[in-house]
């Protein structure tokens, strides 16, 4: 049994509808002696080797002729395969192409993220860098403010030292001035009794 597509490549047609046409308007002689030689199964119409004997010759057909055209159309399909294929070549050539590019593209992209992130380990180690150079600079502060710290409770003692001296003698030099003062008063007053005394009071010392 032969179908559609093997009688369209023996006879050279294209459309399946064009074979379709010409199997119905033969299909009488093609059943002539009331056998089914050519039938439709579904929607597919087949054709045993009496009908396509009977087709041949009511086309005018020699078998050398009918092997030529499905040579033909084999060649035919074969090209067309061949077109096919070397489109779909070009194609995938022309996606290998491209999916390169995104290759080469993602790849500048990894080599960007990378030297971005070489880039921000430097600066972080700079920081780090930084930081452990205000820490150690803040540790030196803090020693040298400890020892001025010292040196200004050290200094704050001796002038409290200083100033309690100064006051002590402050009020030595007062009492001392008030000792002056008095020892000048007890002379002065002795003058005086000395000048008022009399002559035996001076003698005897007898007031």
């Amino acid at each position: 049994m032969a179908t559609s597509q093997e009688l369209m490549k023996r006879y050279g047609m294209t459309t399946a509808q064009g074979m379709t046409r010409m199997i119905r308007a033969h299909l009488a002689e093609l059943n002539a002696d009331g056998q089914q030689h050519a039938r439709k199964v579904g929607k597919e119409w087949q054709l045993d080797a009496d009908a396509i004997k009977k087709l041949d010759e009511l086309r005018g057909l020699t078998r050398s002729e009918a092997i030529q055209n499905v040579e033909n159309a084999e060649i035919r399909a074969l090209t067309e395969d061949v077109r096919n294929l070397q489109t779909a070549l070009l194609h995938a050539q022309q996606e290998t192409v491209e999916a390169q590019k995104q290759v080469q593209q993602a790849h500048q992209q990894v080599l960007q993220a990378q030297a971005a992130v070489l880039q921000e380990k430097d600066r972080l180690l700079a920081m780090q860098e930084q930081k452990a150079a205000a820490d150690k600079s803040a540790a030196e502060q803090a020693v040298r403010i400890e020892a001025l710290q010292r040196d200004l409770t050290r200094q704050q003692q001796e002038m409290a030292r200083q100033s309690q001296e100064l006051l002590q003698a402050r009020q030595e030099t007062a009492q001392a001035q008030q000792e002056a003062i008095r020892a000048q008063e007890e002379h002065q007053a002795e003058r005086e009794r000395l000048a008022h005394a009399s002559l035996w009071q001076r003698i005897t010392g007898r007031w």
